[in-house]
């Protein structure tokens, strides 16, 4: 997401949930995964409108129709550096989606996946093998 699409308040706009082209039925029938990082733990508390805005992603896969119980959300990164090779919550994401359980992925902004290249790479090729929908 690019800082021109953040809304006033902060927090991702909205998406309408008849978000046709984007989302398809097959999507959801995976799980809805949204990715929270921040890169310290200092920044956890210092910032945690960021940590906030990425976590109200959970909101935005219910509007865009998921159920409660296909989402998931991956925190466990939350206060570790993207720069540090391949996080586990990030790991755990990639096997979601080689098992071809995610229909969609929301995150903040892609430096929120990893600020290490490979690891972004990694991130794109499985959700285009996956099909994944990315937002």
């Amino acid at each position: 997401m690019h800082k021109d699409d953040e809304a006033p308040n902060g927090l991702t706009p909205e998406l309408p949930a008849d978000n046709p082209g984007l989302i398809r039925p097959e999507h959801k029938r995976k799980r809805a995964v949204v990715y929270a990082r921040q890169s310290t733990p200092e920044q956890l508390v210092r910032h945690s409108g960021s940590t906030d805005s990425q976590l109200a992603l959970r909101e935005q896969a219910k509007r865009l129709g998921w159920p409660e119980s296909l989402i998931t959300v991956i925190a466990q990164d939350l206060g570790l550096s993207g720069r540090r090779r391949l996080l586990g919550g990030l790991s755990e994401l990639l096997e979601m989606m080689k098992r071809e359980e995610v229909g969609i992925v929301l995150v903040r902004d892609i430096a929120r996946l990893s600020r290490d290249p490979l690891d972004a790479e990694r991130f794109l090729v499985a959700a285009i093998s996956a099909g994944v929908s990315s937002r």
